[in-house]
């Protein structure tokens, strides 16, 4: 990480990647130039620890330890976050999201991983990284399931962001009790929707799957 710069500009990428000028300019020409540059060494990490979490995931599922399955669930959302919203005197406060891995910080992980190379919170899977996928309305929702149901669900956007999917992650006997709280916390009290149409599918094709030991 300490070879990747935090941010870059446009003309920094190009220099860098002289080879790949033609795709660079075709993907800077659908977007605004970011005021403070490309987060680049936030989107790494967000990418190398996407690939670590799925590993951690599937070792949580074999090892049957939810706590661990929803924490990364939502690692990952903070990965693709554009805000933070939180219940305060009955209303929402929101504010904008950004990760960020400083130098500082880093220092701090790797002294950490030479007193131990084992060391839990020093993995780069409980580093969120930044890829900001996520939308307002999805990080809403997200930050419903976490101030409500913390211990049994959890939320996440999935496939292509701002315009893909939410996918859910809920203890099987709690299931009634997490479309409740999205319909009343999330869908009235937030988007105004006074009454929703909520289905639950089944089919693991169409989106939800009962994961069984």
């Amino acid at each position: 990480m300490r070879s990747l710069p935090g941010s870059a500009t446009r003309e920094e990428i190009r220099h860098a990647l002289p080879d790949f000028r033609p795709e660079l300019d075709a993907l800077f020409a659908n977007h605004a130039t970011p005021a403070q540059g490309y987060p680049i060494r936030d989107i790494a990490v967000f990418g190398l620890a996407e690939a670590e979490r799925a590993i951690a995931f599937i070792d949580a599922c074999r090892e049957g330890d939810f706590d661990e399955i929803l924490r990364l669930a939502r690692l990952s959302q903070d990965g693709d976050r554009m805000t933070k919203s939180i219940p305060q005197d009955g209303s929402w406060t929101t504010n904008a999201f950004r990760f960020r891995l400083s130098d500082d910080m880093l220092d701090g992980f790797v002294q950490r991983l030479d007193d131990n190379p084992n060391a839990r919170e020093a993995q780069i899977r409980y580093l969120p990284g930044r890829f900001e996928r996520s939308t307002l309305e999805m990080d809403q929702l997200a930050d419903v399931v976490d101030a409500h149901l913390s211990s049994v669900a959890a939320i996440r956007v999935m496939g292509a962001g701002k315009g893909g999917n939410m996918h859910a992650i809920v203890k099987e006997d709690r299931v009634d009790e997490f479309i409740s709280i999205i319909q009343e916390k999330y869908f009235r009290e937030i988007a105004g929707i006074q009454e929703p149409t909520m289905m639950l599918l089944g089919d693991p094709g169409q989106g939800a799957e009962v994961l069984g030991a």
